[in-house]
């Protein structure tokens, strides 16, 4: 039998076996043939209609930039006649990007920043419909590693000083950045750079060029052990020191130093009986006077303090210094460890050098204690905010509310403020002067006296927003500059009568409230507005006053007066120890800066006591009794031993917050809610641009519009919580809508640019007076 019968029968025999089933499956079988010819047949029609539609649409020229690497901005250029209904639109990471459009020499070009690293995608459309092969995808590759811009994290990026014992392994990482601050993953992979089917590739950068130099004039190489090693997007780095000692690691990229780090290797004996006891030790220098024959002295560590003593006739004790153990305190070893020196930043001619076998362990005990009370190696601000909430926390846990709960108990209480908005100062003194010690500890729930609204969060943040303006105003004469148009400002040091002493106390602790509420996440922020200061951020961190405070407070009393006085003979100025102060509205009086002041002279000899001593007097001794108040209140809830990790730079971070906005950054730390429609892109984009050319003012009440307070948090956009967040509402003829317990705005559907500019200022300037939905 042929193939061709053996078919025939087998057909003949499934034919009749399908003729033999039931009915029913005749039925189903016909159904189901049916449904399979009808997909069949509109995929062939699909499958023409799609080519034939492709073949309609515009074939343009794109020329693509030479290179894909990072850079200040990228051209393409499409060659394609000139029309009015041409549109184009890149995304990166699906956010949009703001191009300029020109024609040049009958080619259309499209120049876009390219500074960030990732995915592009650029459609371009002609005549209202998208060219062929649109859109595109490419690919934004980091450029070459920019030293400047390349950051040393962890223990050694502190550049203070770590004690480590004999064998230990200390541990950094770098992270490698091109000049645009983009990562660079610097293993030996292969990145791609154009759309998926394109076989063009860069290649990574690898870590060859970075390098670990340990400075030691009497090292020898057997004594340490280094290592570089790359782990995709960072550089492991690593040493080992082998003998005691004290060494410098420096880290090198291309022979450019990224980070220098003193390291003090001694074992652990040799430091624990150092503290709290008498080391004996030769003193050769002391605030900076050499000794002919060295002293002996009796140097003693404490938690707090570092003292250097002297015992009259072998018996009585003499302090001839002591220091406070803060990060301005430094102690430098010489490379045989023979030598110490002992230098105060917070104190001019300083320098003390003390010499003896035991400088190694006094120097690893010292650094001990450091680390203890700073956090251990915390460098960043961040880091020491974390450091900083742990310790708080602690500290009111193992006080006074054993018996009450701990911190996370009492937050679930809350303190209830009825709060005057057209009298801020004394209704706000008034609500909380009578509250206990764990009062300060709950929650803060505000409700603004005539007025609507649930505090989740914008009420709080508007209040002392409001408050604090208040009482920074130089018009309200509660703070006040240290001179007319001064940098910050101190309290009054000769107040309005109704201004009491016991107000400062009250602001001091509204300040600690702030500082406490940071420890509970960035939803609770309270952040100030106005500028502490800087002499009165020094003193809240329990450190001295310079004269070089005025340079930043009174920046023309220093270059007028001071810097003429270091600088120039003075014994013919007929200058005496005084100062003239408004003591009150149109009163001027002579004060003494010291004991029969306005009989003294200031000469050659004594210029350097006169102007410490009017430093003094118009930074502290003047606004002794408001800043004494100021700092109770502020440490009765954050103890300045806790404080005293922080500079003067990142307590005012903390408590003000970043007044700079930056719109690229909220780019980056931004997200949209709901369907992201072409229109909504559109009206984002246009969103982005008028941002951009807001003024700062406006930027802030921008600000205070969507989030409740003009002031961010000290880590910008990325910390602001919940996250920043944009809305489409698609209705046309309407302001923009915000919700500050969500820091949410709703854009309306504007029919152009201008529209949208128009009703953005409208609502941010005419708003952010008024109550807005969803405080």
């Amino acid at each position: 039998m042929s193939s061709r019968q053996k078919e025939f029968w087998l057909a003949l025999g499934v034919s009749l076996a399908v003729y033999s089933l039931p009915e029913q499956f005749h039925t189903f079988l016909w159904r189901w043939t049916k449904f399979a010819l009808y997909g069949f047949g509109v995929g062939i029609i699909s499958f023409v209609t799609v080519n034939l539609f492709k073949s309609r649409r515009k074939e343009v020229v794109v020329v693509w930039p030479e290179s894909w690497t990072a850079s200040n901005t990228k051209v393409i250029k499409y060659v394609v006649d000139e029309s009015p209904y041409i549109t184009c639109q890149i995304l990166r990471d699906r956010e949009p990007v703001t191009y300029d459009l020109s024609w040049q020499n009958g080619e259309l070009q499209v120049i876009f920043p390219a500074k960030q690293a990732g995915e592009y995608r650029i459609s371009f459309s002609y005549n209202g419909r998208e060219v062929r092969h649109s859109p595109w995808v490419r690919w934004i590759c980091p450029g070459p590693p920019d030293p400047e811009q390349s950051e040393v994290t962890g223990p050694w990026a502190a550049g203070t000083t770590l004690v480590m014992t004999p064998g230990q392994l200390t541990q950094s990482q770098l992270k490698l950045k091109d000049a645009y601050k983009n990562l660079i993953h610097t293993s030996r992979f292969w990145f791609r750079t154009r759309w998926s089917h394109d076989k063009a590739f860069t290649k990574g950068s690898d870590c060859s060029d970075v390098r670990i130099e340990i400075s030691n004039s009497s090292m020898n190489l057997n004594e340490v052990e280094t290592q570089v090693e790359s782990r995709s997007s960072e550089i492991s780095l690593s040493a080992r020191f082998i003998l005691s000692g004290v060494y410098t690691i420096n880290v090198l990229y291309k022979d450019h130093r990224l980070c220098s780090v003193q390291i003090i290797v001694c074992l652990p004996d040799q430091y624990s009986d150092i503290h709290n006891k008498s080391t004996q030790l030769d003193l050769v220098q002391l605030l900076g006077e050499t000794y002919e024959k060295p002293k002996a002295v009796h140097v003693y560590l404490t938690n707090k303090t570092l003292s250097i003593k002297e015992y009259m006739m072998k018996v009585i004790p003499w302090t001839l210094v002591t220091h406070r153990i803060s990060p301005r305190l430094s102690l430098s070893l010489d490379s045989k460890c023979s030598e110490l020196v002992v230098i105060n930043e917070s104190f001019p001619n300083s320098r003390c050098v003390l010499r003896g076998p035991h400088v190694l362990g006094l120097a690893a005990g010292y650094y001990t204690c450091l680390e203890k009370r700073m956090g251990g190696a915390a460098s960043s601000l961040e880091e020491k905010k974390e450091h900083f909430t742990k310790m708080i926390r602690d500290y009111h846990n193992n006080s006074y509310l054993q018996l009450l709960g701990n911190v996370d108990y009492l937050r679930n209480s809350k303190v209830y403020l009825k709060i005057k908005r057209h009298d801020i100062y004394d209704s706000t003194l008034k609500s909380v002067r009578s509250l206990s010690k764990t009062d300060w500890l709950k929650l803060f729930v505000i409700k603004f006296e005539g007025e609507d609204g649930l505090d989740q969060g914008g009420l709080r943040r508007e209040w002392m927003d409001l408050f604090s303006k208040f009482i920074f105003n130089p018009e309200n004469r509660i703070f006040m500059s240290v001179e007319a148009g001064g940098n910050g400002v101190q309290p009054n040091p000769y107040p309005p009568k109704h201004v009491k002493t016991d107000h400062y106390k009250l602001i001091g602790k509204l300040l600690g409230k702030c500082l406490y509420e940071s420890c509970f996440g960035r939803t609770y922020r309270l952040n100030l507005q106005g500028q502490l200061s800087k002499s009165t951020l020094t003193q809240m961190l329990g450190s001295d006053i310079l004269y070089t405070h005025l340079s930043v407070d009174a920046p023309e009393l220093y270059k007028s007066k001071i810097k003429y006085i270091l600088d120039n003979n003075v014994d013919d100025l007929q200058l005496t120890f005084t100062q003239e102060e408004e003591t009150s509205p149109g009163v001027r009086k002579s004060l003494d800066l010291c004991s029969k002041g306005s009989h003294k002279l200031v000469n050659e000899k004594n210029k350097q006591e006169y102007i410490y001593r009017l430093a003094r007097f118009l930074l502290v001794e003047r606004v002794s009794k408001q800043t004494d108040a100021l700092l109770e209140g502020l440490h009765s809830i954050i103890p300045v031993e806790i404080l005293e990790m922080f500079e003067e730079g990142e307590l005012e971070l903390l408590l003000h917050g970043i007044r700079e906005y930056n719109v690229e950054d909220l780019k980056l730390n931004f997200t949209t809610v709901g369907y992201e429609s072409y229109r909504f892109l559109t009206v984002l984009s246009w969103f982005w641009t008028a941002l951009s050319h807001f003024s700062k003012e406006d930027m802030a009440k921008f600000v205070q519009f969507v989030t409740g307070s003009s002031v961010l948090p000290p880590g910008g956009w990325k910390e602001l919580s919940p996250k920043f967040q944009i809305g489409f509402t698609g209705e046309s003829g309407r302001l923009p809508l915000s919700y500050t317990c969500s820091n949410y705005i709703l854009l309306p559907n504007a029919s152009s640019y201008q529209e949208l500019e128009r009703v953005l200022l409208l609502a941010v300037r005419e708003g952010v007076d008024r109550f807005i939905i969803g405080s």
